[in-house]
């Protein structure tokens, strides 16, 4: 009987790296195996080439449910519930996140959904980043262990909308379970969220891979105290990309601040910072690259949004010249 394998795209024809044919078992040449290919051609590959396919139309939500565990596997399980609308996908206890570059937060990322996730364990529920934000969180205040959480990937991949989801779902675990309010705690927590645009506008930029590309590393500390409260968070940055300012590669943009600044500042910030009438295409550095602005993005908007980031993080008027 033919049984479903995966083997080897020919990377010159095909998109995937790996394509679904079947195979009748071994040669008459010991270690190779008969392969039927979707072009219905045969041909003879080792058996070391071949990966066994799970069955056809089968979609885990955990890839440790797969019988057959491979690369070619996983990335088909993957890349199935991705078409099928799905974008996370366990690993055992790690997410796999497909970016869908589209905004999504009706469908995932809603008050109502964080309440579904509320003290569930990892499984309980349909794949989503709100669950490891659930399990860290309750690990950390209920076993008081400490607990880290890394966010992976290529560029453009998710990393910075991830975090800010991790965010979020730990502030307001905190809040909740805390049980406290005031003035103080609500404040703290604001500020904590808020440093997300600031970093965003000052260590963004546009890629040719992504809009809104982080050029640095950060590491996030958050602190809660016995009550399960959150009291406090440092943040550490690392690698800048520092060329970037002076030689944004065509297509490409600076870091946002600056296209933010021109596009929103008032008659008397453009006095104080001598900036006249001019616009990014006036300054030599920005303008090399030949991009100016992001589709669907208001530098003015997020100008004033990172302004008004910065007052809650109380950056006073005069600081923010400054910067």
């Amino acid at each position: 009987a033919r049984e479903p394998v995966w083997i080897a795209a020919d990377s010159s024809t095909e998109r995937n790296p790996f394509v679904l044919a079947h195979s009748e078992g071994e040669s008459s040449e010991l270690g190779f195996a008969v392969v039927f290919l979707p072009s219905n051609k045969t041909v003879q590959l080792p058996q070391s080439q071949l990966y066994p396919a799970n069955p056809i139309g089968f979609l885990a939500a955990d890839n440790c449910a797969l019988s057959h565990l491979s690369d070619a596997a996983l990335l088909h399980n993957v890349r199935g519930r991705y078409e099928n609308g799905d974008i996370y996908t366990y690993t055992c206890q790690i997410l796999i996140a497909l970016n869908p570059f589209a905004d999504l937060h009706e469908k995932y990322y809603t008050e109502a959904i964080m309440e579904k996730y509320e003290n569930r364990p990892i499984g309980s529920e349909a794949p989503h980043v709100f669950a490891l934000a659930d399990r860290a969180y309750r690990l950390c205040v209920v076993d008081d262990l400490d607990q880290s959480i890394v966010v992976s990937g290529e560029s453009g991949a998710g990393k910075t909308e991830s975090s800010k989801h991790v965010l979020r779902y730990l502030a307001r675990a905190a809040l909740k379970r805390s049980g406290r309010s005031g003035v103080s705690l609500e404040t703290m927590t604001a500020r904590i969220l808020q440093t997300t645009p600031v970093l965003e506008s000052f260590g963004n930029a546009r890629t040719l891979r992504n809009d809104n590309s982080s050029r640095f590393g950060k590491f996030l500390k958050i602190c809660f105290d016995n009550e399960h409260a959150l009291v406090g968070a440092s943040l550490t940055t690392y690698l800048l990309e520092k060329s970037r300012i002076t030689m944004p590669a065509r297509g490409e943009r600076s870091y946002h601040i600056f296209y933010q600044l021109l596009a929103g500042a008032t008659a008397a910030e453009r006095a104080a910072c001598h900036l006249g009438s001019a616009a990014a295409a006036d300054f030599a550095c920005l303008a090399q690259s030949q991009c100016f602005k992001i589709e669907g993005v208001s530098d003015e908007g997020a100008y004033a949004g990172t302004k008004q980031a910065m007052a809650v993080l109380c950056i006073d008027d005069a600081t923010q010249l400054q910067v």
